[in-house]
């Protein structure tokens, strides 16, 4: 049998670094525990964010040795036996036991693979978008090829998702999209005591092209060391997209006496030490 679904839209929106994600994360984790509901979380498509996702789910439904296939919180395509026998049940009876979700990168594979469980789960389903003004939701017209897009846009028209809870700290998309938001809909995320964003206690430095490409060469001009040195936090260092010179540029700090951590596709490392 089918369902037609009325889609509901919750924004989650708030400043960079406000805790938007932790948020999303716990109402990840409180649909784990409500019965005949499948829970899907659709991260910002790079492995470090992937990472920190997983380390924040509720250990109580997660298990992350893959041969084992204990776990109720499924990874993309890190067990394969857990999803074959997820997929199974629910191809053969159209549900599964309760506290299933499903994790994994915001991009085309991750929902060739669900797609089978979202069209065949017949309860209620609710899919998180982390950066989801990057994913053309909300849009009708003047819509780009784009394969992941289409994935999602197609949940929509189809109505085949009850609630779309939507992230992001830029929310332009949604303002110029073709979906005119509930505002009772849209939960603004209050950063926690300590919070510094833009315009509080940020001192701007001014460099110029030269500076960058020194920087680049991994050999950082004294005003880059000044910079870093006078921070009252952590500094983040993101100016360039190949591992290379991520790497060049944080050897170049460490000689400096700087403590330094490389955060991008090959990285291995622990979020508790960030």
């Amino acid at each position: 049998y089918f369902i037609m679904r009325n889609t509901a839209y919750h924004l989650l929106i708030g400043k960079l670094q406000s805790g938007k994600t932790t948020k999303a994360i716990s109402k990840f984790n409180k649909y784990l525990q409500e019965g005949e509901c499948l829970p899907i979380f659709c991260t910002h498509s790079s492995e470090n964010v992937f990472c920190d996702l997983q380390s924040k789910l509720d250990p109580n439904y997660t298990y992350f040795d893959p041969r084992e296939g204990t776990s109720k919180v499924l990874f993309g395509n890190r067990q394969r036996t857990s999803w074959a026998k997820f997929l199974k049940n629910i191809m053969s009876y159209g549900t599964v036991d309760d506290g299933y979700g499903i994790v994994g990168l915001n991009n085309r594979y991750f929902h060739e693979k669900i797609a089978p469980a979202v069209l065949n789960y017949h309860h209620k389903k609710i899919i998180f978008v982390d950066e989801y003004d990057n994913s053309q939701i909300g849009f009708t017209t003047k819509r780009q090829p784009v394969q992941r897009d289409r994935w999602l846009y197609s949940y929509e028209i189809e109505s085949v998702i009850d609630e779309m809870v939507l992230l992001s700290a830029t929310n332009l998309a949604a303002a110029i999209s073709n979906k005119t938001f509930d505002p009772d809909c849209i939960e603004i995320i209050k950063p926690g005591k300590g919070y510094q964003g833009w315009g509080k206690s940020i001192k701007r430095r001014y460099l110029d092209e030269s500076d960058f490409e020194a920087l680049r060469e991994g050999r950082p001009r004294g005003a880059i060391f000044d910079i870093a040195g006078d921070a009252p936090g952590h500094v983040m260092v993101n100016i360039e997209t190949h591992i290379d010179v991520h790497n060049a540029i944080a050897d170049s700090f460490r000689d400096a006496g700087f403590k330094t951590m490389v955060v991008n596709s090959e990285s291995v490392f622990d979020f508790e030490t960030l």
